[in-house]
């Protein structure tokens, strides 16, 4: 059963790696948050942080630049040359990189036109893509199919990608070292498809050219190729040669440009080896970002905003600044950073918040943050390969097997409970020293807890269905509180086993000659009376079943003796009993309970025998007048006496048979022979114990031990020379002697 709860948890964690969806992801990433939590405040910044920056755009920056108090006034939707005065002062202040978390993907001509520092007049937009060509350190963004106008990809600025890929649960933890846009659209296409309200998006080749589909209801646009794939942008009212209609680009994520930047890294030479992603340096650093199975790295969500060690100011205070730089010097406090611009501000169209590993609503500019000083810092989120969490299954699970199996109940849940807990120590603590992540939900949760609550209801059954034997095997031939011992003990030797123990053979002396006299008797009423044919049948087998109630009485009070005392009682074999101390639960004391066993049977045979004389009397006193009714006399009891025979040792005691057939639990060997041998040297009414259980008397109940008389044992079957017995005088010891050790 342990193998098909371990293999189906590893086929699960296989299947899932092939992408299949079972739900336990989300769990997984549940505990992801709850390590990044926990840890994020406590590892200390290794300096990769204070080499960033952050410009925030927020409401107060609207209101300031929407009543004027910075000397120009404009309403929510800035124009561009707003950026440029940003972009300027941050180039001043010696800013290394400055990269805009704003999409600027369509031109703005209704901006009124700059007049720039040389005494040109431009349009906003035009002042912006000068500056971005003038400074040299801006990053333009572009999310998804969005990518800056045409106007500011003419600078050549580089671009970096902002797109979050939340999972399923709405929650941003990874993100992509890179994304390919595949159709990134001529100029003169992408106006056309503005006017015409065409879906780029949806756009198809085919052998003609490429059929955008209209937006709403409306008939689609055939741009015709030829045969080098070119179109002609005259075909479209725009001037033009002939030229591609769509090219590829490759932008890598926003983080990741920023700390290229600062550390020198060659995107360009960047190299995907498996599951890692190998960035080289130009001056001897690199970076290898380790990836998982869609391509995806975990973000490190250590700094969040406010973070004293990220340095951030507004939007205006950098306007103010800029304007104040031409009459007086201003603060450099962005030298030699690699600065972040982006929106903190409210409102439908400027909000940027949602949900990660430690907030559920939070701004999400700052995954550039912190995915730049990941990289900068050389801190990747490894997570465990695929054969290290089939490792971990096979572990946890064979110990949760072995402890459940071999323990008891509630030691095994303790066990486990404890295993728990140290593999979720171990988690975190690779987690908060290695950013090292290890899956928890399938080892700990699979493995250990429902590996073992399965296990723990499949013993159940099992010990149910054992218990059942037991309790079926012995309710008869023990005490009822050797049962319950039994099925409090986890596990029951049944099976061979040698043991020490002590034997007990008890025989009913007189009873064969009763049973023939009874016989002679019912014959001669069946003559005397002319009893014949079913009549005589059946008063036979009235006196048949007095006879077996008679013997069945007496062998009754010797086995009612055997389990006061604690025996089992083995077996009856004709009119005689045998029983055995010791097995199945072990008893130090077997031999003295044994004895005493022995002593009481022979005192309550001797009460019986005295009861049977009176009863005889009274039978004698009535067999006249039932005779002269016709009616058959009452037959005498019988006075009959035990032989007993005991000896000690070392035997094989287990279950005999099948369960199929008959099933007995007995004991075998030299020293139970002995004991029979030794019963039947008793004779009548007398008890012969051997040596072995002399000696172990002598230890438990030397006083009772000091009243057996020594003996010399002769003649016995299978034993050629003479052993020592003892006889113990039970009609002599006192009654207080015995009731000494009746609690033992």
């Amino acid at each position: 059963m342990t193998g098909v709860i371990i293999g189906s948890l590893c086929l699960v964690e296989v299947l899932q790696y092939g992408g299949w969806n079972f739900g336990i992801q989300r769990w997984e990433w549940i505990i992801y948050d709850s390590l990044m939590q926990s840890t994020a405040n406590k590892r200390q910044d290794d300096g990769s942080v204070s080499k960033l920056g952050f410009v925030e755009i927020r409401d107060e920056s609207i209101l300031s630049i929407a009543d004027g108090s910075l000397g120009f006034q404009f309403g929510l939707y800035w124009p561009r040359h707003l950026y440029a005065k940003l972009l300027d002062e941050l180039s001043a202040e010696g800013a290394k990189t400055v990269a805009f978390d704003v999409l600027f993907a369509e031109p703005r001509a209704d901006h009124a036109r700059i007049k720039l520092a040389n005494g040109d007049v431009v349009p906003s937009d035009e002042a912006f893509a000068q500056s971005l060509t003038t400074s040299g350190i801006g990053i333009l963004a572009a999310s998804e199919d969005v990518i800056p106008d045409e106007l500011f990809l003419s600078t050549k600025v580089p671009i970096g990608d902002i797109s979050a890929v939340k999972d399923a649960d709405g929650v941003l933890r990874r993100a992509k070292p890179y994304n390919d846009h595949q159709r990134i659209w001529h100029r003169a296409i992408r106006q056309h498809a503005a006017i015409q309200s065409l879906a780029l998006t949806k756009a198809k080749l085919s052998s003609d050219g490429i059929t955008i589909p209209h937006l709403g209801s409306g008939p689609g646009f055939l741009i015709r190729l030829d045969s080098e794939g070119r179109f002609n942008p005259a075909d479209l009212d725009q001037n033009g040669s002939p030229a591609k209609p769509f090219k590829t680009l490759r932008i890598w994520h926003m983080g990741i440009m920023l700390a290229a930047r600062s550390l020198g890294l060659d995107l360009e030479k960047a190299e995907l080896i498996g599951p890692r992603l190998t960035i080289p340096g130009t001056n001897g650093i690199s970076r290898t970002i380790p990836l998982d199975e869609d391509g995806f790295f975990l973000i490190d969500w250590k700094t969040r905003h406010g973070d004293t060690n990220l340095t951030t100011l507004s939007f205006e205070q950098l306007l103010g600044r800029n304007i104040l730089r031409r009459e007086e010097p201003q603060e450099n406090t962005f030298s030699n950073k690699m600065v972040i611009v982006g929106s903190t501000a409210t409102g439908n169209d400027l909000t940027d918040r949602g949900a990660t590993p430690l907030s559920k609503d939070t701004y999400l500019v700052s995954k550039h943050w912190n995915v730049a000083a990941m990289v900068i810092g050389d801190r990747f989120i490894r997570t465990a390969p695929l054969w290290l969490k089939i490792l971990v299954i096979l572990l946890l699970g064979t110990a949760s097997a072995a402890l459940t199996w071999n323990l008891r109940t509630l030691q095994a849940s303790l066990s486990v409970g404890v295993l728990l807990f140290a593999y979720a120590l171990l988690t975190y603590l690779l987690f908060s020293t290695q950013l090292f992540l290890i899956p928890f939900m399938m080892p700990a949760v699979g493995g250990l807890l429902i590996n073992h609550g399965l296990l723990v209801t499949y013993r159940a059954r099992l010990d149910q269905n054992e218990k059942r034997r037991v309790k079926d095997v012995f309710s008869k031939i023990v005490s009822p509180n050797i049962v319950h011992e039994l099925l409090k003990s986890d596990t029951v030797e049944l099976g061979g086993t040698r043991r020490k123990v002590s034997v007990y053979f008890a025989d009913v002396r007189g009873f064969t000659v009763f049973m023939d006299a009874r016989e002679r008797q019912t014959d001669n009423h069946i003559q005397r009376t002319g009893l014949a044919g079913m009549e005589a049948d059946l008063f036979r087998d009235q006196a048949a079943d007095t006879n077996l109630r008679t013997i069945n009485g007496y062998l009754a009070t010797i086995a009612d003796n055997v389990k006061k005392h604690q025996g089992t009682l083995d077996k009856y074999m004709g009119d005689c009993v045998m029983a055995f101390w010791g097995a199945p639960i072990e008893d130090k004391h077997h031999a003295l309970r044994s004895v005493l066993a022995a002593i009481e049977s022979q005192q309550a045979i001797e009460l019986l025998n005295v009861q049977s004389s009176r009863d005889n009397e009274q039978r004698e006193k009535e067999n006249p007048g039932r005779i002269a009714r016709g009616e058959p006399p009452f037959e005498k009891l019988p006075e009959i006496s035990l032989g007993t025979g005991i000896n000690t040792g070392f035997v094989t005691v287990g279950l005999m048979g099948s369960d199929q057939h008959v099933l007995n639990y007995t004991v075998f060997g030299g020293e139970v022979n002995l004991a029979s041998r030794l019963e039947g040297f008793s004779g009548r009414g007398r008890i012969i114990i051997g040596e072995g259980t002399y000696k172990e008397l002598e230890e438990l109940a030397p006083d009772l031990a000091n009243v057996c008389n020594p003996l010399e044992v002769t003649g016995l079957k299978g034993f050629s020379a003479g052993l020592k017995g003892y006889e113990v005088p039970w009609r002599t010891i006192s009654p207080d002697l015995v009731a000494k050790y009746q609690g033992f």
